[in-house]
C-alpha cells in the first residue's frame, strides 16, 4: 500500500492485494508458461502474453531472451518457499493457500522495476499467513 499511496496510485481497502499483501513471485524458467494465463487457457492465449526482451547480461552472460509477462488474477493454488537461515544452519519451507492478485498497471510495472522487470511476474496473496 505504501508504494501505491506514494506513486498517488488509486485503490480501495477492499483490493484483497491492500488486504493481504502480496510477494512478487518473479523467475525465470520455460515452465512459467504455465502461469501466462488462466489454467486450462489454449497455448495461443499463453503466448499473446508473453514478450522474450534481451536477457539481463548479469544474470545470462551468454546472451538470449528473457519470458516476460504478468501472471491473470485468481489462479488458485499452493505457494511455497524453501528458505535458509546461515544463523542455524537450516532450511525451511514456508508454505500456503495462495491466490494470484492483478495489481494497477502503474504498481505492476513499479514492483518489477525493484528486481528484474523483464522476468515474469505473478503477484500471489496469501490465504493464511500475514505479510505484516
Amino acid at each position: 500500500q505504501a508504494l501505491a499511496e506514494k506513486m498517488k496510485i488509486k485503490f480501495s481497502k477492499n483490493d484483497l492485494w491492500a488486504q493481504r499483501g502480496f510477494v512478487d513471485g518473479d523467475n525465470s524458467g520455460s515452465a512459467s508458461f504455465n502461469w501466462a494465463e488462466a489454467p486450462g487457457a489454449s497455448m495461443t492465449a499463453c503466448m499473446k502474453k508473453v514478450s522474450m526482451p534481451i536477457a539481463d547480461a548479469g544474470y545470462f552472460p551468454g546472451g538470449g531472451n528473457s519470458v516476460t509477462f504478468f501472471s491473470p488474477g485468481d489462479i488458485t493454488g499452493v505457494a511455497g518457499r524453501i528458505a535458509y537461515c546461515q544463523t542455524t544452519d537450516k532450511f525451511a519451507m514456508v508454505w500456503d493457500e495462495a491466490t494470484t492478485v492483478e495489481l494497477p498497471d502503474e504498481l505492476a510495472q513499479a514492483v518489477a522495476n525493484t528486481s528484474n522487470w523483464n522476468w515474469p511476474h505473478t503477484f500471489v496473496t496469501p490465504k493464511y499467513a500475514t505479510m505484516g
